[in-house]
């Protein structure tokens, strides 16, 4: 077994955050309202994700991306209502979602099983991860979570990495494995670290994304974790 973490991302990589993220803004348009057709979340997901990519780079900070987000979308479909409301409504609602992305139980207990110590790292909202993953009957399988909101700084700002090594006993960079499906985020993250990254990427990986190996599904990164049949990036 080469690693002893693993590091592992929660929206897009364990969550299937896409699906969770159209419903939850779908029934809060609705109990505000406003336009709650799929085509209105096809407008509000590139603006959201714009916002989080934004934050990751440190170039705004929690409040600003709470609330911009929706100021922006609301200009972009001509209407108004309250962000600050909104924002609060739809973290609720994606609080409570469940859906995971397809074998992600598995293979976070066959992981666990095997001896690995698994931690959480993620850009996103306290109490909606932390409800997330209670939700979905994981937070079991894991020994520590990284969230930038409690930290104060976003992965992979150099405080956030401080943060996560300094919160891991025993932390070894060479015995440690990066798990997330963003160049931005996990790869850099793992890269800032000194840790291998394994990039998911289900629908295949851009040319030159940096990772030290890339799975399309889940239970791919079993033969990663405990073989070490390394299956590098582009």
């Amino acid at each position: 077994m080469k690693y002893e973490v693993i590091l592992f991302d929660a929206d897009d990589t364990l969550f299937d955050f896409r699906s969770a993220a159209k419903n939850a803004f779908l029934r809060t348009s609705e109990s505000f309202r406003l336009p709650c057709e799929e085509k209105y979340f096809s407008v509000f997901a590139p603006i959201n994700q714009k916002y989080w990519d934004l934050f990751s780079l440190g170039k705004i900070d929690k409040p600003t991306l709470l609330t911009a987000r929706f100021l922006e979308y609301a200009e972009k479909i001509g209407v108004s209502f309250d962000p600050s409301g909104f924002s609060k409504s739809y973290g609720e609602k994606l609080a409570a979602s469940s859906l995971l992305i397809d074998g992600a139980r598995e293979t976070l207990a066959s992981l666990a099983e095997g001896g690995i110590r698994l931690y959480l790292v993620t850009n996103g909202i306290s109490y909606v991860q932390r409800g997330r993953l209670k939700a979905a009957g994981i937070d079991g399988f894991f020994q520590g979570l990284f969230i930038s909101d409690e930290i104060g700084r976003p992965k992979p700002d150099a405080g956030f990495c401080e943060a996560v090594k300094k919160g891991i006993a025993a932390f070894s960079p060479d015995r440690t494995l990066v798990c997330g499906d963003s160049v931005l985020t996990d790869v850099a993250f793992g890269r800032a670290i000194g840790a291998d990254t394994c990039l998911f990427a289900p629908r295949g990986a851009a040319e030159n994304s940096g990772a030290t190996y890339v799975v399309g599904k889940l239970p791919d990164l079993l033969s990663v974790a405990f073989e070490c049949q390394e299956k590098k990036a582009p």
